[in-house]
Order: structure tokens, then C-alpha cells, then sequence
């Protein structure tokens, strides 16, 4: 519910959701933003990655795209995204500095 919609990590923290889970089941308690954060975003990350890589092996075709942007610290960043018949996923990110770069990355 956090990860796809989007919410704050302090979800669970606002006095009205409290209320809310409390009367739908006193006994709820729900997780804490540092788990959300951590473990509970690790597991998701991993759960996705796999189903991600299954998808790609699948393919006989990958079709690559590559971005550069510059984070707030003015670092070039490069992004890659992987895109096939299905779907496209973002799928890796590298700090890339002022490096010259060549098909061979």
C-alpha cells in the first residue's frame, strides 16, 4: 500500500490512520516508517527485481535506453532502462562524474 500508492514512509504515523486501523482492529499494530524504510522496502525491492529479470530472460530482444541527467550535486548520472514487448523498467543508475563514455560501458 506504501510502495504502489505512493504514500510517506510516516503514513502509519498520522493520528487519523491510528484511529482508523484501532477501530478496525485494536489488537493492529502497524509498521514502523524505519521498517517501511529497511526491511520492509528491501523485500519488496527484491520481490520485484526477480519477477523483472524473469521477464527479460524471457525476451529474445531487449531494446537499451540510456539517460543522462545531473543530480541536485551537479554528478552526471546515467540511467539505463531496459524496454521489451511488454513493458519498459528502469533498471540501473550510475554516477558517472565527468568520465568520457563509449559503447563499452
Amino acid at each position: 500500500m506504501i510502495y504502489k500508492g505512493g504514500l510517506p514512509f510516516t503514513f502509519f504515523k498520522r493520528p487519523e490512520v491510528r484511529s482508523f486501523l484501532t477501530a478496525l482492529n485494536s489488537a493492529y499494530k502497524a509498521p514502523s516508517a524505519r521498517y517501511i524504510t529497511g526491511t520492509g522496502l528491501n523485500k519488496i525491492y527484491t520481490a520485484v527485481k526477480e519477477r523483472v529479470d524473469k521477464e527479460i530472460k524471457k525476451e529474445d530482444y531487449l531494446n537499451l535506453c540510456f539517460d543522462s541527467v545531473s543530480n541536485i550535486s551537479y554528478q552526471r548520472i546515467l540511467n539505463v532502462s531496459i524496454i521489451i514487448k511488454k513493458a519498459a523498467f528502469y533498471y540501473y543508475n550510475a554516477v558517472i562524474g565527468s568520465k568520457t563514455n563509449t559503447a563499452e560501458f
